[in-house]
């Protein structure tokens, strides 16, 4: 009954965490015109269907966010979640679109130029924050810092043992429950919510099994309330770091 308790606690918690984050902006992306050229707003579009940009409505209620520039440099919001984009360029009220091209950063920056009549896009976005890779290397980075700092609390400086095993098993079970998301996201039915609250819950007891083997001279229930703890404060805080890291 305890352990239903437990998961009960942690549902909700997710649940609680969630709705205010889907009230949050999901990222930044910057543009810088190359161009003599004054850039006055432009408009984001984004879609999993290559189809539906090829055709953009800029003049509906449903446009994306415009996005005011200043200097030629377009700080634009979008959530660089699907997997083409096109933007839409305002030069003394013309409108001038780009063509279609796919992000591959989480908050990436682009240099872009006006040419004919079309927005030339080029990313340059860093390594460190480009595709899968940039995003696991940033989610493992700060997890691994917390969950540590947590099993010193539990374990102590000196448990050489349990801190190692605690890099091993977050180096394991974090780059697949990351690229797990982008898969189990895209099954009918399942929302992004409902794929968060899996992964979470899959995670939390595969490592918990994991302690219980490689950590066999410590008490499952302190092995429990470990990985309770190091899964919730590297959900909370290390969310809350990797959400600020699409600001910067």
């Amino acid at each position: 009954m305890k352990t239903i308790r437990v998961l009960i606690i942690i549902l909700f918690a997710f649940v609680l965490q969630n709705t205010f984050a889907d009230a949050m902006p999901k990222g930044y992306q910057l543009y810088e015109f190359e161009t003599t050229i004054e850039v006055d707003s432009l408009y984001v579009f984004e879609s999993d269907n290559r189809e539906e940009l090829t055709k953009l409505d800029y003049t509906s209620d449903n446009r994306p966010w415009v996005t005011n520039c200043e200097n030629n440099r377009c700080r634009a919001k979008a959530s660089t979640y699907q997997k083409y984009q096109r933007i839409v360029v305002f030069v003394d009220g013309k409108p001038i679109m780009s063509s279609i091209y796919k992000p591959k950063g989480t908050n990436p920056t682009f240099k872009a130029q006006i040419q004919n009549d079309i927005v030339i896009v080029e990313e340059t976005t860093s390594f460190i924050f480009k595709g899968k890779f940039g995003e696991i290397l940033r989610a493992l980075f700060l997890t691994l810092i917390l969950e540590l700092l947590v099993g010193i609390f539990f374990f102590g400086f000196k448990s050489n043992k349990a801190l190692k095993t605690i890099f091993f098993i977050n180096c394991i079970t974090l780059p697949i429950a990351w690229l797990l998301f982008s898969y189990v996201n895209k099954i009918p039915g399942f929302s992004v919510l409902l794929t968060i609250i899996a992964l979470e819950i899959l995670v939390f007891v595969a490592e918990y099994f994991g302690y219980t083997k490689l950590l066999k001279g410590h008490s499952k229930k302190k092995l429990f309330v470990f990985t309770l703890t190091a899964n919730l404060v590297s959900f909370f805080i290390g969310g809350l770091l990797f959400v600020i890291t699409l600001f910067i």
